[in-house]
C-alpha cells in the first residue's frame, strides 16, 4: 500500500496560530483522476478538496496553481509553494519534507479481460510491456527494476 502525502500541512496548521496570515501557494498536479483534475477549467478532485477543507478551516488563503506532472514536482523542488499528492520517494525526501499520510491507495494491474493475467511478485513481469507515467513512483523495488531494464 503506498502513502500519499501532503507537504508540510501538518506543520503549517500549527504555524496558523501566531504567524499573520499570508496566502500560500499549493501546487497540483492534474492528470491523476479522481484526486485530482481539471473540470472545465477549474481543478477538482479529492486532494483539492482536502487541501480546500484544511486551509479553509484554517483561515489561511490560498493561491492554487496546477501543471504537468513533472513541472509540478519540478516547482515543488524548487520551493515555488507546496507540492499536493507526490510519493514519498527517496530520492524526493532528500529535496522535500513530507507530512504523515492524508490518503492511502493501493496500485494495480489491469489488462483487458480476455487476457489472463496473475502479478505476485516482479518476475511475474518478465518479458511484459508495461507502461509507466513519466516522473512517477511505483516503489523500491518496482522502480529499481524498471531503471536495470528488467522492466
Amino acid at each position: 500500500m503506498k502513502a500519499y502525502n501532503f507537504k508540510a500541512l501538518i506543520f503549517l496548521i500549527t504555524l496558523s496560530l501566531s504567524i499573520p496570515v499570508h496566502s500560500v501557494r499549493i501546487i497540483y498536479y492534474y492528470e491523476f483522476p479522481p484526486f485530482c483534475f481539471i473540470q472545465g477549467k477549474e481543478i477538482r478532485g479529492l486532494y483539492v478538496d482536502i487541501v480546500r477543507a484544511a486551509f479553509k478551516k484554517m483561515n489561511v488563503p490560498i493561491e492554487e496553481v496546477f501543471y504537468p506532472f513533472k513541472r509540478a514536482l519540478s516547482m515543488s523542488y524548487r520551493g515555488d509553494g507546496i507540492g499536493v499528492g507526490f510519493y514519498n520517494t527517496e530520492q524526493r525526501s532528500k529535496k522535500l519534507n513530507f507530512s504523515a499520510p492524508f490518503f492511502l491507495d493501493k496500485l494495480a494491474f489491469f489488462t483487458k479481460k480476455k487476457d489472463k493475467f496473475n502479478y505476485r511478485k516482479l518476475d511475474d513481469l518478465k518479458g511484459k510491456i508495461v507502461g509507466f507515467k513519466l516522473g512517477w513512483s511505483y516503489g523500491k523495488d518496482f522502480d529499481r527494476a524498471k531503471q536495470g531494464g528488467f522492466i
